[in-house]
């Protein structure tokens, strides 16, 4: 099969999307060899060329929006592929209808619009045509299947889960470099709620003994949680390294003591699998999805910061042991199911 798939909605700082995108890729170029790949992305996707081809595009909001909307499909119709697939919500009109597949993550822009700017939510009302018009939308899970249903009534939706295993291939992670036992969770974007996991440490007495990595925040967000009254209690307890390399995250995440997700909204929350592969507990809010999505992998607890402390302070009593995925679970499915959406309907 010749297929093409558009990353352009994965760029190198966007956290889960990107982790998926390494995910799927991986999984379909090992599970179908002899497919003929062609990928659209960036330059963290350059390593594939031996085993796709990769046609990489400028970082860049102007860039990924035409690139989404006009050049991928250019490109799918040039090199005569079978299906083009996007990764996102997006896929370019150019391919026919019968032949376009998009993916939707999640609906945050919808649920939880206080969180965007109005540039920002109206690019994204576009989102809504594309995914009414593609002949096939993956949903992550079956959370941001009945949102997708809601939304864009009429969608023609498929349940594609996300793997769960991508751990399986980080090896023995190296020790992280923080000497103390440590609560690992995200800054990245505002919908994390660091600061709430922040407050939640400083304020319990009980957790004292442990430090708190932020992954992700940078530049004024790192500095404003730093210099917030949470962030001066903990002071050198508290890590803020921004975006990590591979090797480093990898390290932060098998070694943590226990991971937290404060999320307002998540389509399915990556770190949860990663945390579930090593037996490491994982705390998360119970307003952003996560425990509808995860069942009771996660220990779901109100967003305050005492009931966060309350739950981390549980979740690290816990004995936990690994979860290994089945085979229904692994992202080797996710790119058969994928695959699958790629037949002529």
């Amino acid at each position: 099969m010749r297929i093409l798939i558009d990353a352009l909605g994965a760029p190198p700082s966007s956290g889960g999307m990107r982790m998926y995108t390494d995910e799927l890729l991986r999984a379909w170029i090992e599970t179908y060899p002899d497919d003929e790949l062609h990928v659209v992305g960036y330059d963290y996707l350059a390593p594939l060329a031996d085993r796709a081809t990769v046609h990489l595009r400028p970082e860049g909001t102007r860039s990924r929006i035409l690139g989404q909307w006009w050049d991928a499909g250019r490109l799918a119709r040039r090199h005569r592929v079978d299906a083009l697939i996007s990764l996102s919500s997006v896929v370019s009109p150019l391919m026919p209808r019968d032949r376009r597949v998009c993916t939707v993550h999640d609906w945050r822009h919808r649920r939880r619009p206080e969180e965007y700017s109005r540039a920002v939510l109206a690019y994204r009302r576009s989102w809504e045509w594309s995914v009414a018009h593609s002949g096939a939308v993956a949903v992550i899970s079956e959370k941001t299947d009945a949102e997708t249903r809601r939304f864009v009534p009429g969608a023609r939706t498929a349940l594609v889960p996300n793997g769960r295993d991508a751990a399986r291939h980080w090896g023995t992670p190296a020790p992280a470099e923080i000497a103390r036992p440590y609560v690992l969770t995200f800054g990245h974007f505002v919908n994390k709620r660091p600061g709430l996991v922040i407050d939640a440490l400083a304020g319990a007495a009980d957790l004292a003994g442990h430090d708190l990595v932020v992954l992700g925040a940078r530049g004024e967000v790192a500095d404003g949680l730093r210099e917030s009254p949470g962030g001066r209690a903990l002071g050198e307890r508290l890590h803020l390294p921004g975006f990590v390399e591979d090797d480093r995250y990898r390290s932060l995440v098998a070694h943590a003591a226990c991971v937290v997700m404060a999320s307002t909204d998540e389509g399915f929350g990556l770190p949860v699998a990663e945390a579930n592969f090593f037996g490491i507990p994982c705390v998360v809010t119970d307003d952003g999805g996560l425990v509808e999505i995860h069942g009771d992998r996660v220990i779901g607890v109100e967003p305050t910061p005492t009931d966060l402390a309350a739950g981390i302070g549980r979740a690290l009593a816990a004995d936990l042991a690994r979860l290994t995925p089945g085979p229904d679970e692994t992202w080797a499915a996710t790119a058969r199911r994928m695959r699958e959406l790629c037949r002529p309907r």
